[in-house]
């Protein structure tokens, strides 16, 4: 019997240091994720002129939204945020004058308060809401940050229910010249032959012109936007001519001459244009 109730003293005494660590741990969790950033600022016209918008500001790791507004009379706005994320950020009626689209928010260990002022321009038909490189050049796999650019068209749509946009698929960024192709065919008895034909630079460019435009089709489809807020276009411009590398001559003597600094690679050219389309009232 005595021997029992040691046990169960024991025991008692370890259940009770085991919840004394447990409440430890929540109490530092909580104090943890209580910490919060207090994002404050004005928002301007692009004459510095205060103005009142409705701002969302999107969580990139939960997408979870937080909106508010800033006030008319002196353009300032409030925003509580979390610690270490990073927000992206939308303008109902507006856009940014300065493609200042995201707020990145410093990791803290206590409450914080930071400042960001956004220079706005009002939505207009024809505004450029982005331009974007989402192609190598005479390729029609969509590649790097497409998804990010189309998913802000998404919310842009979404935060301007009367607004529409024009997506313009350009070939500006790729250089044809004619080429001779295997251009394949069945004889009298239905053996498979082949002969070599000219391709046109126009021909080439219209079929990867047209699988570039499918491509992103498809994946506006995907995001599953109303057919009313969307149109397409395309730009069957041809990119320029590539420069010749110059070839190196042979040098007989042997010193080393020092290189030239060489002249930086062109940037890449934007290959999808999105710009605000018909307003249609509500």
């Amino acid at each position: 019997m005595v021997l029992f109730l040691n046990i169960m003293v024991k025991n008692r005494a370890f259940f009770l240091l085991l919840f004394v660590v447990l409440s430890a741990l929540q109490l530092n969790a909580q104090s943890t994720s209580e910490t919060v950033v207090l994002l404050q600022g004005k928002t301007l016209d692009t004459q510095g002129r205060h103005i009142s918008v409705q701002l969302t500001f999107t969580d990139k790791q939960n997408n979870k939204k937080v909106r508010t507004k800033s006030n008319k009379s002196s353009g300032l706005y409030q925003v509580v945020l979390k610690p270490g994320h990073e927000y992206s950020v939308d303008f109902k009626g507006f856009i940014s004058a300065d493609s200042t689209n995201s707020v990145t928010v410093p990791v803290v260990t206590k409450y914080t308060e930071i400042s960001q002022t956004f220079t706005l321009k009002k939505i207009r038909q024809g505004l450029e809401l982005c331009r974007f490189n989402a192609f190598k050049p005479k390729d029609t796999v969509l590649i790097c940050d497409y998804k990010e650019y189309f998913n802000r068209m998404k919310q842009f749509l979404r935060e301007n229910i009367n607004a529409s946009v024009v997506i313009t698929v350009s070939m500006k960024d790729s250089y044809f010249k004619k080429k001779r192709v295997k251009k394949y065919y069945k004889d009298k008895r239905g053996r498979k032959r082949y002969k070599r034909v000219w391709l046109k630079p126009k021909e080439q460019l219209q079929k990867v012109l047209d699988a570039r435009m499918l491509a992103v089709r498809n994946y506006v489809d995907s995001l599953k936007i109303r057919s009313s807020m969307l149109s397409f276009k395309t730009d069957d411009t041809m990119g320029p001519k590539p420069k010749k590398k110059k070839k190196k001559r042979r040098r007989r003597h042997k010193k080393k001459k020092k290189k030239a600094n060489e002249p930086p690679p062109p940037p890449p050219v934007d290959n999808i244009i999105i710009t605000v389309g018909k307003m249609m009232k509500i």
